[in-house]
């Protein structure tokens, strides 16, 4: 229930899901960054494990909004869009 992150394996890929959103909407509450940081910490910490980055090299992780993105996209031009301030 109101579960906004997740990863999963698939070949030599370990793909990280996270919301981006969290960020955001503060109006919700901080405490779900901090939740969502320390599942994220839990969860690159089992990957990382020798055994785990033997079989799966790549970690890749994903969200909502992209962390960097061209002007020509009306939403990049707002500088508090960006995931990654410059």
């Amino acid at each position: 229930m109101n579960n906004h992150r997740y990863s999963y394996n698939i070949g030599p890929a370990h793909i990280i899901s996270f919301s981006t959103e969290f960020y955001y909407y503060l109006n919700y509450g901080a405490g779900q960054i901090g939740w969502q940081y320390q599942w994220l910490e839990e969860d690159l910490e089992e990957a990382n494990k020798i055994e785990n980055r033997s079989k799966r090299p790549w970690i890749i992780t994903l969200g909502h909004r992209p962390q960097y993105c061209s002007v020509k996209v009306p939403e990049c031009k707002n500088f508090e869009s960006l995931v990654c301030k410059r």
